[in-house]
């Protein structure tokens, strides 16, 4: 992955057939689940993140001292990280998993089952996502 220091990026998954908002992401859509690269959590599209500064749940941050360090807009990936996203759809969870984090989501009943597609959604500047297919 390789993104500007500077710019937030959005990685998750979306019920198949997704529409985007005004401004073109689909990180608020109703079936949107993932996470910002600032550690915002969506889940069915709403921000569920906690109100402190680390905004993803301790007990998902694989080193609390090193994420507080990273810019904001690096936390949960950055440049050159690979981020693995695993749907369950026995245990109907959603899986993050990068140098910095592992954060599971319950998918909402409502949204179960789904055909689901990877959703990346990215702020403006450049940026390259790699899709790298299997275990």
């Amino acid at each position: 992955m390789q993104k500007s220091a500077d710019k937030y990026l959005f990685i998750g998954v979306a019920g198949a057939g997704a529409k985007p908002d005004s401004i073109g992401r689909t990180s608020s859509e109703l079936t949107s689940y993932g996470l910002w690269s600032d550690g915002e959590v969506r889940v069915a599209g709403k921000e569920v993140s906690s109100q402190d500064d680390l905004q993803l749940p301790v007990a998902s941050i694989k080193s609390v001292a090193v994420y507080s360090k990273r810019a904001a807009k690096d936390r949960v990936f950055s440049v050159g990280e690979e981020v693995k996203v695993t749907i369950d759809c026995i245990a109907n969870t959603i899986r993050l998993e990068s140098a910095m984090v592992d954060h599971t989501v319950k998918i909402k009943k409502r949204h179960r089952p789904l055909n689901w597609v990877l959703n990346i959604n990215f702020g403006k500047g450049d940026h390259q996502v790699q899709y790298l297919h299997g275990q």
